[in-house]
């Protein structure tokens, strides 16, 4: 729980005292499909078991694939009133900026079943 845009947050100081360092497979099955999804965010992260320098490396060779691989790779050209959505188990995102000064509205909604109803 060491995020840098947040040290010295009284936020994050909270949330840290209350939790523990969250944990999971980087490999694990997708609740609906059961198939194969990766779990991964190389910022903030380590592999336990591995030195930090090896677990940087190998996270770093993994997030050098997914994020240059223009076969997996979809780039959304944003207008107004468009609307994306994407199961947050299966993609990986990451804003590649472009709105600057632009206004931004941003809504989330997420589904806490495990299975289709």
């Amino acid at each position: 729980n060491d995020i840098p845009n947040f040290k010295g947050s009284p936020f994050l100081a909270a949330f840290n005292e209350e939790h523990d360092i969250a944990k999971h497979e980087i490999v694990s099955k997708h609740a609906v499909t059961q198939k194969p999804v990766l779990f991964y965010a190389f910022k903030g992260a380590s592999i336990e078991g591995f030195a930090l320098k090896e677990s940087n490396s190998i996270l770093s060779s993994i997030d050098g694939i997914l994020m240059n691989n223009e076969e997996m790779s979809y780039k959304h050209q944003w207008k107004p009133r468009d609307l994306v959505i994407w199961d947050n188990t299966r993609v990986m995102h990451r804003s590649m900026g472009g709105y600057y000064r632009n206004a931004r509205r941003l809504l989330r909604v997420q589904s806490h079943a495990k299975s289709p109803a």
